[in-house]
Order: structure tokens, then C-alpha cells, then sequence
């Protein structure tokens, strides 16, 4: 395989396999350096709460102090009665993350997806399957992904379940 590039590499790839999408998730999110966008339902944890993507999310808002690490939630209060180790990481380093919970209006809204840098995208379309696409040079995408994200954070609110740490 080509050694993947964010903003880079123009292919897409198409991952079923846990462990590949924990792989490329984390590349993707180890090769952004100014934001990352996350709709997510629950904070996926076969993807999302591992040692390595923690590292690779500590290390992101470390060395990049301008940062931001945007999340809405579909389900925020299972993501937070189950434990996370990003939302643990969010608690710590509050001024980096920012959690939301996902407007009542967007709850029929199926996708899932990761924006790094507006052009690289993880972009699950099934809520019940593990089909992963990885854009990692796709601005157009990004920019429509984008947008819909925007949408929806300017209308979400903090949770009581989260709300130490939403903003």
C-alpha cells in the first residue's frame, strides 16, 4: 500500500476490518494539525477508545496549540455512563475539545464521519455496519461534510451527561 498523505493521497479506501479502520483513523488523525470534526453516535469505542487513538489525539492538541477538537453526539449519555478514554482526555485538556449533543431535528441523520484539516474524511454511511471510507485529500467532500457539521453544531447543545465538558 502507498504511504498515506493527508491532502495528499487521492484515492479512497474502503475498510471492514477493525483493526484497518483503527489504523487509518489514527493516521489520519496523527497527520492533522489544525482541526478535526467528529459526528459520531456514540463515540464509536471499537474505533475511537483505544491506547492509540488516544495517543494520537493527546499528541494532535499538544504539539498544535491552535487547535480545536469539535464532537457531537448522537448518544452522549452512553458514550459517558460507558467511559471513553477521549472523553477522559477531553475532560483534561478542555481547551482543545469541544462535545455536543446532536439536535433533535438531525437525529434521523445516519452518517457518521471525522474531518481533519477540511480535506482528509472517515466517512461511515451505515449505522450498522463497518464500511469506512478514507478520503484523505477530498476537499469537496470535506467542504459538504463540513458544512453539514456546522449546521448542526450551531443548533446542538451541551448534555447534562457531558456538560462538565461540553461547550
Amino acid at each position: 500500500m502507498d504511504e498515506l498523505i493527508l491532502g495528499e493521497t487521492e484515492h479512497t479506501l474502503t475498510e471492514t476490518d477493525v483493526e484497518q479502520i483503527q489504523q487509518l483513523t489514527t493516521t489520519i488523525v496523527c497527520q492533522a494539525d489544525r482541526k478535526i470534526d467528529i459526528l459520531t453516535r456514540d463515540f464509536d469505542p471499537l474505533t475511537y477508545d483505544n491506547d492509540e487513538m488516544f495517543e494520537a489525539f493527546e499528541s494532535f492538541v499538544l504539539q498544535n496549540h491552535r487547535c480545536h477538537v469539535r464532537v457531537i453526539l448522537h448518544d452522549p449519555q452512553l458514550a459517558a455512563s460507558r467511559g471513553h478514554c477521549l472523553i477522559d482526555l477531553g475532560k483534561k485538556l478542555s481547551s482543545f475539545f469541544s462535545f455536543r449533543c446532536l439536535p433533535e431535528r438531525f437525529k434521523s441523520y445516519a452518517d457518521t464521519f471525522l474531518i481533519a484539516d477540511n480535506i482528509g474524511v472517515i466517512h461511515k454511511p451505515y449505522p450498522d455496519s463497518l464500511k469506512t471510507n478514507f478520503h484523505f485529500s477530498d476537499a469537496q467532500l470535506a467542504k459538504s461534510l463540513g458544512n453539514t457539521f456546522t449546521q448542526m453544531w450551531e443548533e446542538a447543545e451541551p448534555h447534562p451527561y457531558l456538560s462538565s465538558i461540553m461547550i
